[in-house]
Parts: structure tokens; sequence; C-alpha cells
């Protein structure tokens, strides 16, 4: 009966260590996911990012194609799909979709 009773409280001992790393990994997490939400919200507050695409004529300023390659790999761009922010047919020339390749 005193060795079930020493086995048991090693193992109330061991569990009772495993609980607070548990709760040390949930409070990790949570401050984890608070950083982030605040992140997230900071960057949703801020203004976009200017790409360095020329802007159209189209009102508000919206932005369409990057001027040429140079434009576009200076900013990052390069290369640039169709369908994404800043592709142009004219950054194309085998039409592939891919432009400044």
């Amino acid at each position: 009966m005193a060795a079930q009773a020493a086995d048991l409280a090693t193992r109330e001992a061991a569990l009772a260590q495993r609980q607070g790393e548990v709760d040390a990994a949930v409070a990790a997490v949570a401050q984890r996911e608070a950083a982030l939400a605040a992140a997230e919200a900071a960057a949703a507050s801020r203004p976009p990012v200017s790409s360095g695409a020329a802007t159209g004529g189209a009102p508000g300023g919206v932005t369409s194609a990057f001027r040429n390659c140079d434009a576009a790999r200076a900013a990052g761009a390069a290369p640039v799909r169709r369908g994404e922010p800043g592709y142009g047919p004219h950054l194309d020339r085998d039409d592939d979709g891919v432009g400044c390749e």
C-alpha cells in the first residue's frame, strides 16, 4: 500500500508539472495571438504603400501598369503576372501572361 501511495504521489507531481507546462504554452499562444491581432490592426490602419506603378487617367488615381520592366523590378514586383496589380500587356513580350520575366 505504501508503494502504491508513493507511486500515486510521483504521478501526481508529474501531472502537476505537465499541467504547468501546458498552462505556460497556452499563455504563450494567447500572447502571440494578441500580438498578431495588434499587428494586423496596425497594418490595416496604415495607408497602402505605393507600388511605383504608373497611374492611369482613371479618377482617384487608380494604379494601372508599370511603365516598364525597370520600374517593376525597382518595386520588387517582377515578374508580374496577368491579373496582378501593375501588369500590362506591354510588359509581356511573348504574351504568356507573365511580364518582365
